[in-house]
């Protein structure tokens, strides 16, 4: 599958970029030990064209090891990880924000917003992110806490809905995420 700059390798799912280079970040862990699994081989697009990607077969040594295994570093989230992640922290933001904000305030959280979905590490939940923000009246509701946190179940429930997800009730959920937070 083709979107745009990205590419979905059919057989692994993986995430690749313009340069044929996978989303550590986009991708599910298990899709790249799955890959990791299968012998001296592993799917990498090649670039033919800006609009167009294939697939093709090339050679991967992964027994050899630069790094000690006594050396321990931080592990980053798959996709999965990160987006549980990521709607506990804006769902508990939008919960502890003022009830009436200041414009300064309101200022500030719909420039986070913004800037949140150019510089999301996952690139391309970032530009859906900036999709849906574009469209008639998505762009962030920063006029209340209520109002927040009903915009980021909006958010959550868009994303919801194309993981085939449940979608949660925002007018209900709103008012009692700012009930929590008083």
């Amino acid at each position: 599958m083709v979107f745009g700059k990205r590419y979905r390798d059919k057989e692994t799912g993986i995430i690749y970029d313009e340069n044929g280079r996978p989303c550590k970040t986009c991708n599910i862990f298990s899709s790249f030990r799955n890959v990791a699994q299968q012998p001296n081989s592993s799917t990498v697009p090649e670039v033919k064209s800006n609009t167009q990607l294939e697939s093709k077969q090339s050679s991967i040594d992964c027994n050899t090891n630069a790094i000690p295994d006594s050396v321990s570093f931080p592990r980053l989230p798959d996709v999965a990880e990160l987006g549980r992640s990521t709607w506990t922290f804006l769902h508990a933001m939008a919960a502890n924000f003022p009830k009436n904000p200041t414009p300064t305030q309101q200022n500030d959280m719909s420039s986070f917003l913004y800037n949140f979905s150019k510089f999301y590490p996952c690139w391309s939940c970032a530009e859906d992110l900036r999709i849906w923000m574009a469209k008639y009246g998505n762009s962030p509701r920063v006029d209340s806490r209520e109002s927040l946190c009903e915009w980021i179940c909006e958010a959550h429930n868009d994303v919801n809905e194309r993981l085939g997800k449940p979608l949660f009730n925002c007018q209900v959920w709103s008012k009692k995420a700012s009930e929590l937070a008083d």
